[in-house]
């Protein structure tokens, strides 16, 4: 009767074990298709890469935080700038567009006039706020359009968009790692076992099942070899003492 050859799984590193762990996801699939395994057992599998995909990439919150930054960084220079377009409208020989100053000022003012400075997360409220005022009022935009602003107040806008994506990101990184590292490995670990225990509980019911067992061994075998390679490299620097690689069966987490 056919069976998964023994591996260790909790000797796999990291990207290692999310790349069998997907290999075993894709071939149980097919069983699934074929209602030859549990749809739990899959579904377990299928969430545990989930969340040990998102605890173990230790770059994304750091490239999340540094674009959050620098969005907020543009965003706060064009406040500037379009503020340093109704201060320069004061002096204008135009008197509509002192008018027009006057009025995307006001409009500034009553969403605040020094919203860069507030919590990133009160400035992007503000932001829409007076971008909403602009949109909603055909004098506010007929205001910006005057003092030549409609550039800087669509860029606003573009920023403010892609800073609150950004900080949805955030936000759904930090839900996702809520869990650990190590327990998204024992948890992964763990659906990786039940279900290759699964698979080789029922070998021999079926072809598939079997043909399922084949692409498992044969699919699994350059990770078995990376494993007796460090293990053999273990053992050299470890000198002549000990025995060779123990070898444990596949449903070992």
């Amino acid at each position: 009767m056919k069976k998964i050859q023994p591996f260790s799984l909790s000797r796999l590193h990291v990207k290692e074990r999310s790349a069998f762990a997907a290999i075993i996801l894709e071939i149980v699939e097919e069983l699934h298709g074929q209602s030859l395994i549990p749809a739990l057992l899959v579904e377990n599998l299928r969430g545990a890469i989930n969340v040990h995909s998102n605890a173990t990439v230790g770059k994304t919150s750091k490239l999340l935080t540094q674009a959050a930054r620098q969005l907020d960084r543009e965003r706060d220079e064009t406040i500037r700038a379009i503020k340093g377009l109704i201060r320069v409208s004061r002096y204008r020989h135009d008197e509509a567009r002192r008018q027009a100053g006057v009025r995307l000022e006001e409009a500034v003012r009553h969403r605040g006039w020094e919203m860069q400075d507030e919590s990133l997360a009160s400035e992007t409220t503000s932001v829409e706020q007076l971008l909403n005022d602009i949109q909603d009022s055909p004098a506010l935009g007929q205001a910006v359009d005057l003092l030549d602003g409609r550039d800087l107040v669509d860029h606003l806008a573009a920023l403010n968009l892609r800073f609150e994506e950004n900080e949805q990101l955030r936000r759904a990184y930090a839900l996702a790692h809520a869990v650990t590292s190590t327990e998204a490995t024992a948890s992964l670990n763990h659906a990786l076992a039940k279900v290759l225990a699964y698979v080789n509980a029922v070998a021999g019911t079926s072809s598939e099942i079997d043909h399922a067992i084949d692409l498992i061994n044969i699919r699994s075998k350059p990770y078995n070899e990376l494993l007796k390679a460090r293990a053999t490299c273990a053992r050299k620097k470890k000198g002549p003492k000990g025995s060779g690689a123990d070898e444990q069966p596949a449903v070992e987490e």
